[in-house]
């Protein structure tokens, strides 16, 4: 039983399987929502406020299991639905070419207006807002021969 989407059982931790309420709210992520407009459907929120539900949801899209669930998934959907960061990029580059040499200026700025909204969307959903990891190797590179600025008296 794969422990992420696993419920817990007689050999599943606690620590090792969301709860329901984690899972929707992982999956309204993925939906294309924002974190705080996911965490208001899930949760009870009525007595926070937007600062304390925007702390909370980040919090527990940044939790291991709910992280690495939202990332499988979307790993998932990048495999069925053929879309990358690449992909994306070409459409958006061919839809802008496209849009500059539009003869009809007001259909060229709807059209553009609905593509970002559209990019937009699915680029929340498939994780690329997302800043990408560098792992760090512990080398450090000394430069010595870096010039120092003059003290002015």
């Amino acid at each position: 039983m794969n422990k992420i989407y696993g419920k817990r059982g007689e050999n599943v931790p606690r620590h090792s399987y969301l709860t329901k309420k984690q899972r929707d709210f992982a999956e309204l992520i993925l939906d294309g929502k924002t974190q705080r407009e996911a965490y208001k459907a899930v949760y009870n929120t009525k007595s926070h406020n937007l600062k304390r539900i925007d702390k909370d949801a980040s919090i527990l899209a940044r939790s291991p299991m709910v992280s690495e669930y939202i990332k499988k998934r979307q790993e998932e959907l990048a495999q069925v639905s053929g879309i990358t960061k690449e992909a994306m990029l070409n459409e958006l580059l061919y839809c802008i070419e496209k849009t500059k040499n539009a003869t009809d200026k007001k259909y060229a700025a709807q059209n553009i207006q609905a593509l970002n909204k559209s990019i937009e969307i699915i680029s929340r959903m498939m994780g690329y807002n997302e800043p990408e990891r560098v792992e760090n190797t512990g080398d450090i590179t000394i430069i010595s021969n870096i010039p120092r600025p003059h003290k002015h008296d």
